[in-house]
């Protein structure tokens, strides 16, 4: 099936510039005493992704899959009990679907030329302006960083000799950063990286790799002192989440009724250790694991029907290096959630299943074809 074309050639030159506009913007724009300090990311991104040409939409196996889960978070609206907020939640879907269909259309290149760029602007922000780089949380910060390093290091393949050398001149710039930064998340997702590699080249070196960090951790005082209070906040927050699932498993509590549902749930922990680390009083914010908060909010008809998309897109390509880091920093927090690394993370996921890779007999989603793919994984 051909995909349908609403523009020109020279339209999709500049929406390509879009997108690296919209990224870079979306990566500095800051406004002093916002307490919802993520709003003016949100507002950029709505702006430049409502503007973007979509030159080619194609119906195949994978826009029928997104939709139809981008319509089942939609209809979970309907049984929440904080509508309003699920409302407020429903509607960052929008940019964020506009950053994976764009993926499709425009590739790697509108987010590779300006990842330099925004990667020194972050650093240049938190020495002269402070608040973590325009992010507010240093966590936030580390998980964008930590999702610019891959596309910075393919900026190191530059025909230019003084692209390559300021590519990776601001690479060296972003580990030091990141060293310097309270949050050790960077570690946890290079960690599942290495797992990932392993998994796909040595695959019995697999159990070795996991239980001697976990026998360190867990016999050597000084490392477990290192990570205890976040990871027993983790931990509370993960087995609570878990006791809302559940109470409504199949369908879950309604997209984005994550907040208004935890504090029934807030003390369910006690029943493994006698301590809380998140007051319920307080606003938990999120899950610290966006596949669990996705159970329990759409239930596991929503975990299946994302799990679909996954399966669809990784049958044929696989997952680039910025996805897995960002799969693994969504086990212990929540990037997908967050403006710009989610729209990052969801334009990195368009790009996994471009056009040009679909747009074959057996792909395209015509007369029941294109389902099950046939031939062997496409590297991406």
């Amino acid at each position: 099936m051909r995909p349908l074309s609403f523009a020109s050639k020279h339209s999709e030159v500049w929406g390509g510039w879009v997108i690296s506009t919209a990224l870079f913007l979306s990566t500095l724009i800051w406004w002093p005493g916002l307490v919802a300090g993520q709003l003016p990311k949100w507002m950029v991104l709505y702006a430049f992704c409502l503007m973007l040409p979509f030159l080619r939409f194609q119906w195949d196996a994978v826009t029928a899959a997104v939709l139809l889960f981008l319509g089942w978070l939609c209809l979970s609206v309907l049984w929440s009990e904080d509508q309003r907020q699920s409302l407020h939640q429903l509607h960052k879907l929008l940019p964020l679907a506009a950053c994976f269909f764009a993926g499709r259309v425009y590739g790697m290149a509108p987010v590779i030329r300006v990842a330099g760029v925004c990667a020194a602007g972050v650093i240049a922000f938190d020495i002269f302006l402070g608040w973590d780089g325009s992010f507010g949380n240093e966590n936030f910060a580390t998980e964008y960083v930590v999702l610019l390093l891959p596309l910075l290091w393919l900026g190191t393949s530059s025909e230019r000799l003084w692209v390559r050398a300021a590519h990776l001149s601001v690479f060296v710039a972003c580990l030091a950063y990141l060293l310097a930064l309270p949050s050790r998340i960077e570690f946890i997702a290079l960690y599942g990286l290495f797992l990932w590699l392993l998994w796909r080249h040595a695959r019995h070196l697999i159990v070795f790799a996991i239980a001697v960090p976990a026998i360190v951790l867990f016999a050597v005082p000084e490392a477990w002192d290192v990570v205890a209070g976040s990871m027993m906040a983790r931990v509370e927050l993960w087995w609570n989440t878990a006791n809302m699932i559940l109470e409504h498993p199949a369908i879950g509590q309604g997209f984005g009724a994550f907040n208004y549902h935890y504090p029934r749930f807030g003390m369910e922990h006690l029943v493994l250790f006698n301590r809380t680390e998140v007051q319920i009083a307080h606003h938990a914010g999120a899950a610290h694991n966006d596949p669990l908060q996705l159970w329990a909010e759409t239930g596991l008809i929503g975990l299946a029907l994302g799990g679909l998309c996954l399966w669809l897109i990784f049958s044929r390509a696989v997952p680039s290096v910025i996805l897995v880091l960002g799969l693994t920093m969504g086990l212990v927090g929540f990037p997908w959630q967050m403006p710009v690394t989610g729209a990052l993370l969801a334009y990195a996921l368009g790009c996994s299943c471009p056009l040009s890779l679909w747009q074959t007999d057996g792909w395209a989603f015509k007369n029941g074809a294109g389902m099950f793919p046939s031939g062997k994984p496409t590297s991406v």
